[in-house]
């Protein structure tokens, strides 16, 4: 191996390690105080679960377009520009944030069981909130320290507090209010770290709208990603029976851990592969879809063959997965997984979101029509399989564009 490819492994293990490191870290947390809320909230699990996944939607929708074009504005930006990228991002995303915790709150209040209102609707508010932290910023600049300190770490801390007066109050209210509490200090403080001398001249509201309404298109491809991939368990709470939708927001919650593999790997992979060009560009685009790949093949097959027992453990065998259900979502792995080099790594870095968001809207109105009738029917493993559907055409839709863009932007010989 020469010194330059010996260089390049180690630069993207280095990456891979913190870029998983920290995400394992943030992982653990929600596997420890998600088992107590689910034994706690009983029935109402999937109450619980609803509120999870509304939130989520309310993140994306808080981020914005970030996730997607910041990471690579701020990769190829001078030190001296990142601060006012950044400075922009948390202007749009404090405005859409006044707009979007309200409407998350009240949505799952008015999804979810009367005795757990309140505290799905601030569970609801806490995880939509998530969006204001500076994560794609850390990935942008390849620094996983970062993303610890002042991603991770705050979700960790506040969980970890709240863990015991969840146990001895026997009601999971502490742990939305406490989240809220680390990511408003962390979003505080993480300028003053980062950006010590920072110039500060006013931005007006007509120029955040701007910002705002020019991140459109990859704004709405992430929202619609999002909205498809978080629907199926309030698709469930809303058309099945309780007891039924709990067993499916246990297979859901399940789905929702795996995907920190690939997210880590994702964030490990898409700057260190857009960092050169030609040739050695090519291989490694090629390498990251390889390992993707993989990483789909051996997680769905772990989430088919161990999602039932898993979920028997980490929720209790009276709200276990049901083996049909764990199968659509296994499939559902594998193709994420395998698309998700095409669109962070190609597509969207080179201008083509509107393939994407066509993509993406395409497979969204395929998968979500599937959903609602597998619900009308009674068939959680159904609305399992519409994800798993959507996945696939977007695999199927942007795997032709995203092979033809690599052709050409980086050449088999220089």
């Amino acid at each position: 191996m020469n010194r330059e490819n010996a260089g390049a492994v180690h630069e993207v293990a280095r990456r891979l390690a913190g870029f998983t490191g920290w995400p394992l870290l943030a992982l653990i947390t929600p596997l420890v105080v998600s088992p107590l809320m689910a034994r706690i909230a009983g029935d109402g699990w999937s109450s619980v679960v609803t509120a999870m996944s509304v939130g989520s939607f309310g993140m994306a929708a808080v981020t914005w377009g970030w996730s997607l074009v910041g990471p690579p504005r701020v990769a190829q930006a001078n030190e001296a520009d990142r601060w006012s990228i950044y400075r922009e991002s948390i202007h749009t995303r404090l405005l859409l944030s006044v707009i979007v915790l309200p409407l998350a709150g009240v949505l799952t209040a008015l999804l979810s069981v009367p005795e757990l209102r309140l505290s799905a609707a601030l569970l609801a508010v806490a995880f939509s909130a998530v969006g204001l932290l500076p994560q794609w910023y850390c990935i942008g600049i390849g620094r996983p320290t970062l993303l610890g300190l002042f991603d991770t770490l705050p979700r960790v801390v506040t969980t970890l507090i709240a863990l015991p007066i969840v146990l001895w109050t026997r009601d999971i209210i502490a742990y939305p209010l406490l989240l809220m509490a680390g990511i408003a200090f962390s979003v505080w403080l993480f300028p003053r770290r980062v950006f010590p001398q920072r110039p500060s001249p006013p931005r007006s509201l007509r120029s955040t709208w701007h910002d705002i309404t020019s991140m459109a298109s990859a704004a709405g491809t992430n929202l619609i990603g999002v909205a498809y991939s978080y629907a199926p368990v309030p698709i469930a709470t809303a058309l099945l029976a309780a007891t039924a939708s709990s067993h499916f927001a246990s297979a859901d919650q399940l789905f929702r851990y795996s995907l920190y593999a690939i997210t880590s790997l994702g964030n490990a992979l898409q700057g260190w592969s857009l960092e050169v060009e030609g040739v050695a560009g090519r291989r490694r685009h090629l390498w990251a879809m390889a390992l993707n790949t993989t990483l789909g093949v051996v997680g769905g097959l772990a989430l088919i063959f161990a999602g039932p027992w898993a979920t028997s453990i980490l929720f209790g065998p009276a709200v276990a997965a049901e083996p049909g259900t764990s199968l659509w979502y296994g499939v559902a792995f594998f193709f994420l997984s395998t698309s998700t080099p095409l669109l962070r790594n190609l597509l969207l870095p080179n201008g083509r979101a509107r393939t994407v968001l066509a993509a993406t809207a395409a497979s969204a109105v395929v998968g979500l029509t599937a959903m609602v009738v597998a619900g009308w029917k009674a068939s959680a493993a159904g609305i399992a399989a519409g994800m798993a559907g959507s996945e696939c055409l977007i695999l199927l839709v942007t795997a032709w564009p995203a092979m033809r863009l690599l052709d050409r932007r980086y050449p088999a010989v220089s």
